[in-house]
């Protein structure tokens, strides 16, 4: 993936979509989005199933036999390559509380029969979260009431059972997410049974079926309802969504489950028309959205824009430091570490990566080779993925009781007390000291075993080789190219030794040291580029320090060119203005006049009015819309030509 596309939406181009429509459902199952049923406008309710081929971006309508009753406001999830849809509601807003499935191989749907068993209630626009062999629901709209039931329906056999909910139980709602981080359940927002948008977050423990109200910090999302989530690298991202007062959002905002904080995310692109009822779903970083509604006044009366979508968009999370582990581990490049699984699966990993977690246990990697052996690679498989990043998929599900039992087993030799903890299903606090994040950190700290040098104005500056290979494709190039005991690189960055210092302790700890100055900042940014790095984390590190400083005079044109350089839109509007501001100061300084020579057009941007500035850029913006028409234009004539002839062919 091109890091310019980080942070960004994108609309997909593609033909033969469904029909418009939204509260419809959306699952990820073999690279494909599989969406069924949903509503239009008109009032209009569908029972089809379509594909969309996350490769081909090609959609494909699966015509079966005996669908279900046309749906609205139900639930999907997948168990077992196959999707369980429940309740709903048809044409006439009559709820449902039927289960069907659908068999992914052999395209055919069934009822599951439940005679002679107590069944959940009716409903529609309830939430349902897969977890421990059993399907989770909650909430939900009845007869205009919003319901604070919870059920669970049990894949193996076929059974539902309500739950004796304990603790903070959250007042009834419906059009609520839901979704499960490691042995819990987190719910936010929703439609109340007053008919009033509510806010509220909530935390839900499988183990003990206790429910904990959350207070976090941060920048709280305003009260909504009929958004959508998912979740990536210990943070739940929520989109869009709806309010009874003010109308539709089209913002992002992502919770971090380790600082209890809410963040309001900054795209670097226009955000796709705000909505509400619409899917979402994630594939590695990428996150897909499809569909939707617009157009709710407070009173529910239709605005001019009224109306629903068809339309599929992505958003490229940014990486970070989790992103990179990750990779490193799947990539197993230049890795020290080799061995095979009891079961005869080769695996590969890194000593300086699991030195620094395997912190209680005396770390020989001859040692840890050796248990590895003695497991099976589903149970190595998890070790590493935890080890590495933090994920841990197992669900406490009767299936993978012996796989619990081998991970518990190798946590005790291992002395890995967090992940014995979440494998005997106990709830884990996560903080910043008991995570990788503060590992890492202490690995940074730790001279003895640093393993590699860069040679910076000819000083000796120690670091990890691991850290280097993982974080920078320049020096991945660099060890894949040179002998295996090169020990020491010069560094040609151009950065000076604070400099230096500085991006090492970024590469650590994915943020800036606390004693890092205005100068080194300066250094920093721009500088991923020449590293390689894989997202612009620091370039926006360093943009929000300098949006906080008062930035020399004399840094301003060197910030300046570097924004152009790197392309960073939203900097370059900050620094054009402050160049305008001090525009007279600018102009006295020595470098101005070789500055003006080689950069004619940069000298007009900062000698305009901001107001001017703004006015060209929309300019610029409607010339580029009318272009990508006329090519879309031109793209659609080519492919009408291509049918004629292949049909002349035929």
């Amino acid at each position: 993936m091109d890091i310019e596309s980080e942070k960004k939406w994108i609309e997909i181009k593609h033909e033969n979509a469904p029909p418009k429509r939204s509260r419809h459902t959306s699952v990820l199952y073999n690279n494909k989005l599989w969406i069924f049923g949903g509503y239009t406008v008109e009032g209009h309710v569908f029972n089809d199933l379509f594909t969309f081929d996350l490769e081909s971006h090609q959609w494909t309508e699966i015509k079966t036999q005996n669908p279900p009753n046309p749906l609205k406001g139900h639930t999907a999830v997948v168990y077992n390559d196959q999707m369980y849809i429940f309740g709903g509601s048809g044409q006439s807003y009559q709820e449902e509380n039927v289960m069907n499935v659908f068999d992914f191989k052999s395209h055919t749907w069934n009822k599951i029969e439940t005679q002679g068993q107590e069944v959940p209630p009716t409903r529609h626009y309830h939430t349902a979260v897969v977890w421990n062999d059993r399907m989770w629901i909650y909430g939900g709209s009845r007869w205009m009431s919003y319901s604070s039931d919870m059920w669970t329906f049990n894949f193996t056999e076929n059974k539902w059972n309500k739950i004796d909910q304990k603790g903070d139980i959250p007042p009834g709602r419906g059009s609520h997410i839901a979704t499960v981080y490691y042995n819990n359940m987190y719910m936010h927002g929703g439609l109340d049974s007053g008919s009033q948008t509510i806010g509220d977050f909530y935390r839900f423990d499988f183990l003990t079926e206790t429910w904990f109200k959350i207070e976090p910090k941060g920048t709280i999302p305003l009260p909504r309802e009929s958004h959508a989530c998912v979740i990536y690298n210990n943070k739940l991202i929520t989109f869009a969504g709806f309010h009874r007062k003010t109308g539709n959002y089209d913002d992002m905002f992502q919770y971090d489950f380790i600082e209890n904080k809410w963040e309001q995310i900054k795209t670097r692109s226009q955000n796709p028309q705000k909505r509400d009822d619409f899917s979402m779903d994630l594939k590695d970083n990428i996150i897909y959205i499809f569909g939707g509604v617009t157009g709710y006044s407070d009173d529910f009366s239709q605005r001019d824009d009224y109306g629903d979508f068809s339309d599929i968009f992505q958003f490229h999370i940014e990486k970070d430091l989790y992103s990179d582990l990750r990779i490193f581990l799947e990539r197993g490049e230049l890795s020290d570490i080799n061995f095979e699984t009891q079961d005869g699966i080769e695996f590969h990993a890194h000593s300086t990566i699991l030195q620094s977690r395997l912190k209680n246990w005396k770390f020989n990697s001859q040692t840890f080779s050796k248990i590895c052996s003695n497991y099976s690679s589903k149970t190595i498989e998890q070790l590493l993925k935890y080890l590495y990043y933090e994920k841990f998929e197992l669900h406490l599900s009767p299936k993978e009781l012996e796989l619990r039992k081998e991970l518990i087993d190798i946590s005790k030799l291992l002395e890995l007390k967090e992940l014995e903890t979440l494998c005997e299903g106990k709830y884990l606090q996560l903080t910043k000291e008991n995570t990788i994040l503060k590992d890492l950190y202490n690995l940074y700290l730790n001279e003895e075993t640093k393993n590699f040098s860069i040679i910076s104005n000819q000083q000796k500056i120690k670091v990890h080789r691991d850290i280097l290979i993982m974080r920078s494709e320049l020096f991945r190039g660099l060890f894949m190219s040179v002998q295996e005991d090169s020990n020491e690189v010069e560094d040609l960055s151009g950065l000076t030794t604070n400099g230096l210092k500085g991006f090492l302790y970024f590469l650590y700890n994915d943020e800036i040291g606390p004693d890092i100055n205005i100068n080194t900042i300066c250094e920093l940014f721009g500088i991923s580029d020449y590293f390689g790095m894989s997202n612009n984390k620091l370039d926006e590190i360093c943009e929000e320090f300098l949006k906080k400083q008062n930035i020399p005079i004399n840094k301003l044109l060197e910030l300046l060119e570097k924004s152009v350089q790197f392309e960073r839109h939203d900097f370059i509007d900050y620094i054009s203005e402050l160049c305008y501001e001090n525009l007279k100061e600018i102009k006295e300084l020595p470098e101005f006049e070789e500055f003006k020579i080689n950069n004619e057009d940069l000298v007009k941007l900062i000698s305009q009015k901001p107001e001017k500035r703004e006015k060209q850029k929309e300019k610029q913006k409607e010339q580029q819309k009318e272009q990508q028409k006329e090519q879309d234009k031109k793209d659609k004539k080519k492919k009408i030509k291509k049918i004629k002839k292949i049909k002349i062919a035929e």
